[in-house]
């Protein structure tokens, strides 16, 4: 192919001085004119005279699938031969297994130049695989060699539970400590998982012994002294009952007709203490039996065994009574009666009184066995009033309380007596011998009721029934105020009437009485012996006293004179018809005519 003409000489012009400038005319001119004669030549290379321009040797011929190579000097027509072929067609064909890693430039072999299934575990160096290389999804089972995936070659958070066979992962494959609660589903860890199914009564639990370690602890049915077993809950509920019925049950309620519907005992039983507030209005009759009473749901209530107390009786209102469950429902038995916050009070505030009270405990005992002429005497306390007014005279009258007991079995009389007041005036002023009782003697008498068995009997004050007593003292508290003030005549009075199975031997003072259970009979002490007080008559209550001087008291009401044979001839005249006595010789300083409005029963 000839050389391109050019337009210009652009190296002289380059060279020139000073340079001659291209003009862009000029530049595109050469340019169309090198395309003109380049296109030319392109020409002529398409035919066959062409060949005509290369050297070549004499022998060139146009042989099937022959190409022209150049030696240094010409071309020869040669066939190809080695590791490749060239058809007709242009077609290159290379051989196989004549390309090695020599033949490639580094990097150049991509996917598209791999033929599919053509590289295997052979072509890779170990470990020159990283994920950056494996295309998504193109690893699967077919290609891994068994058991060849260890844990180094799987990346951290790769399996999944879509990666495990069902039931694959065992105990074995499960670390240690690698299940917490947040892993285990609800409802899911049953007895089966937790302790041998089999096992009888075993729960799992630490013991006081243990090493900390849950283990099998044994239920009991029962409760034991025991660290290791745990008891059912019928066991501590049986238990709970037992003790409850050990110490007694406790239910209050606010009135009679409030009972609860069920059995309140906890084990449906006997025992339990029912507190009723107020049983105002309860109806006992003359058995002992209350069925007025009433639950919450208004079944009939039955309490049996209520002391004859309050038989035929309606229970005061604020009266409080305690009852004790059976094992019959609705059925009680009584217990005790709750006295009156009010009386309690009452009580509280004379404590002092109840407190001197104590201390004479056998002569409260004589008195609640006379609770019926105390009663008699509260119902004229007015009277008594008016002989507190008169204590001095009283103090003188308690010590001739021999007289006063012969008078007390005679209490008809003596209200008969009381019309006399004037009589009994004169007695008033009978000082020395009313002072008989007033001896040394008889003060150290008192100190017998400072003994044990007297201090036991106050027990009695806590009994069944005492508690109406208290009621009575407490609606009465004036009479006991006064009493308590003659408390010394009061204990001088209990030394000088007794009452005992044979006649007292020692701290005898003239005048003393006794009533001897064993012969039924009243006797006085003269000052040497005792003698009997006899009926002489059909009107006479004691006949005849053995004092010097002195006649019969009659009980009809008509006049009668008691004379004593002491100083000053003191005679006690009963007024006929009347409640009052006349003492007709007073002594100095005891003014005569004096009533007393009172009967004594002792």
């Amino acid at each position: 192919m000839g050389t391109l003409s050019r337009l210009r000489d652009f190296t002289a012009d380059r060279d020139a001085v000073p340079p001659v400038p291209i003009s862009a005319e000029g530049i595109d001119d050469e340019l169309d004119q090198i395309l003109t004669e380049s296109n030319a030549q392109d020409v002529r290379l398409d035919t066959l005279d062409a060949f005509t321009h290369l050297p070549v040797d004499a022998t060139i011929a146009a042989t099937d699938t022959h190409m022209l190579v150049a030696d240094g000097t010409d071309f020869d027509n040669v066939a190809m031969s080695g590791d490749a072929t060239l058809s007709n067609t242009g077609v290159l064909t290379i051989a196989n297994d004549v390309i090695d890693s020599d033949n490639y430039v580094d990097g150049s072999i991509d996917n598209a130049h791999l033929a599919a299934d053509s590289v295997d575990s052979d072509n890779y160096v170990d470990g020159s695989i990283d994920n950056v290389h494996l295309a998504a999804d193109s690893v699967d089972s077919d290609n891994y060699v068994d058991g060849s995936i260890d844990n180094a070659h799987l990346a951290a958070d790769s399996v999944d539970s879509d990666n495990y066979v069902d039931g694959s992962i065992d105990s074995a494959h499960i670390g240690d400590d690698q299940i917490v609660t947040a892993k285990i589903l609800d409802g899911d860890v049953t007895l089966a998982k937790i302790v041998d199914a089999t096992a009888t009564n075993k729960v799992m639990g630490r013991v006081a012994t243990g090493s900390g370690d849950w283990e099998e602890v044994t239920l009991e049915t029962t409760l034991s002294s025991t660290d290791e077993a745990i008891p059912t809950s019928k066991a501590v509920r049986d238990d709970i009952v037992s003790l409850v019925n050990d110490v007694g049950g406790f239910h209050a309620i606010a009135d009679d007709q409030s009972f609860p519907n069920a059995n309140p005992d906890p084990d449906d039983g006997a025992g339990t203490v029912v507190s009723i507030a107020n049983a105002g209005g309860l109806v006992v009759n003359g058995s002992g039996v209350s069925t007025t009473g009433r639950t919450l749901g208004a079944s009939t209530v039955t309490i049996n065994g209520i002391p004859a107390t309050y038989q035929s009786t309606t229970i005061a209102d604020s009266l409080g009574m305690h009852v004790i469950s059976t094992v019959t429902l609705n059925t009680y038995n009584y217990h005790k009666i709750i006295a009156k916050e009010g009386d309690t009070n009452i009580v509280a505030t004379n404590i002092a009184n109840v407190n001197t009270v104590a201390g004479i405990s056998s002569n409260v005992t004589t008195v609640a066995g006379v609770a019926a002429n105390v009663t008699t005497v509260a119902g004229i306390s007015g009277n008594v009033t008016t002989v507190a007014g008169i204590s001095a005279n009283t103090t003188t009258v308690a010590g001739i309380s021999a007289n006063v007991t012969t008078v007390a079995g005679i209490s008809s009389d003596v209200t008969a007596v009381a019309a006399d007041a004037s009589d009994i005036g004169a007695v008033a002023g009978k000082a020395t011998e009313v002072g008989l009782l007033g001896t040394s003697a008889a003060v150290a008498d008192m100190a017998i009721l400072g003994d044990a068995d007297i201090v036991a009997d106050m027990a009695v004050l806590g009994a069944t029934g005492v508690a109406d007593d208290m009621e009575t003292v407490a609606n009465n508290v004036a009479s006991v105020t006064t009493t308590a003030t003659n408390i010394a005549d009061v204990n001088n009075f209990a030394n000088v009437y007794r009452i005992a199975s044979s006649d007292p031997v020692s701290s005898l003072d003239t005048g003393d009485m006794v009533f001897n259970t064993s012969t039924n009979k009243t006797r006085v002490y003269n000052g040497s012996t005792w003698q009997d007080v006899s009926p002489t008559s059909a009107n006479n209550v004691f006949g005849t006293v053995a004092v010097s001087g002195q006649t019969d008291i009659v009980a009809d009401n008509t006049a009668a004179t008691l004379n004593f044979a002491g100083t000053g001839g003191t005679t006690i005249t009963t007024n006929a018809g009347t409640d009052t006595v006349t003492i007709d010789t007073p002594v100095a300083g005891v003014s005569a005519g004096f009533s007393i409005a009172m009967s004594i029963a002792l």
